[in-house]
């Protein structure tokens, strides 16, 4: 879908602040007009990928729950139903409803361009960077409101589902032998995705089941290509998979994931000595997900 300029000069000037150095995806960009009642998240997954989340319908639609000073939201609201701006090569534009790509409308497109178009008056407004520091530390973000004639930033405290249940830390009990296992010549592209089509369950509940992706960061030889166990967590998943790398393959050096994934891995990869990178395109994993759907297309 075509944009226009002043479109693609936002975006520009938004990779010239570079956000993702001081913002993780945990600490998100938050926008809310009180004349049009929209409202908005943007979260950096990494400097490729955007996500924003909104509603026309103002904040209080997004929030199930108020606690002391917190805002608390609906995870399926923040990390399966967004748009996405995709900055790979050329500018891509998509809608994920349950994780999955529908058509994106115009309606879809003019809120990506006022949300940009917001964005940069919020990135331009950004105190220092100790400033921001010390703000994130106490779980405040930057929040920027507009009335019709003026706008207004704070930092504003949001307690977001990602820190907590969605992304979790797995545990680094029981590995204490492979501390001192000497590093194997082996880079892992890894990540965790939906896999692009509803299955039913035993109680005849349909779902999308999440998929765990690996692949040889170097020659983009499949490592891993498996389903997640719904009966265990994502983190449990993720440590079983490891776990079960770590014995067919030895320590690798370095392990390219996303943001989220890395959040999980952090405390497990420090303890192995293992160089965890989320700043590069998994072009392996991307190429091994768009040939999964292509098949499942085509059943």
């Amino acid at each position: 879908m075509p944009t226009n300029q002043a479109l693609h000069l936002a975006i520009d000037q938004i990779k010239t602040f570079a956000p993702w150095k001081v913002f993780w995806p945990s600490d998100p960009l938050a926008l809310a007009n009180a004349h049009t009642n929209l409202f908005a998240v943007v979260q950096f997954i990494s400097p490729q990928y955007w996500r924003i989340t909104y509603t026309d319908q103002g904040l209080r639609y997004l929030r199930i729950q108020t606690e002391t000073g917190f805002e608390v939201w609906e995870p399926s609201q923040l990390y399966q139903d967004y748009l996405a701006i995709d900055l790979r090569s050329e500018p891509a534009f998509t809608k994920k409803v349950a994780g999955i790509t529908e058509p994106l409308h115009a309606e879809d497109q003019a809120t990506i361009e006022t949300v940009i178009l917001q964005l940069v008056d919020l990135l331009q407004q950004l105190p220092s960077h100790k400033r921001i520091t010390t703000q994130l530390d106490q779980h405040k973000v930057p929040f920027l409101q507009f009335t019709e004639t003026t706008n207004h930033l704070s930092f504003k405290q949001f307690k977001l589902p990602r820190q907590s249940a969605l992304f979790s830390s797995i545990k680094t009990t029981g590995l204490s032998r492979l501390q001192n296992a000497p590093l194997q010549p082996l880079s892992v592209e890894f990540a965790v995705t939906y896999l692009p089509q509803q299955v039913t369950n035993t109680q005849e509940k349909a779902f999308y089941p999440q998929l765990l992706l690996a692949m040889d960061h170097t020659s983009g030889q499949v490592i891993s290509q498996d389903v997640l166990d719904p009966k265990l967590t994502e983190a449990e998943n993720i440590r079983q998979w490891l776990l079960d790398l770590l014995q067919r393959f030895g320590k690798p050096s370095n392990i390219y994931t996303h943001f989220g994934e890395g959040q999980q891995l952090k405390k497990i990869a420090t303890k192995l000595g293992i160089d965890l990178v989320t700043d590069v395109p998994l072009k392996y994993v991307g190429q091994l997900y768009q040939a999964l759907t292509s098949e499942l297309a085509q059943v």
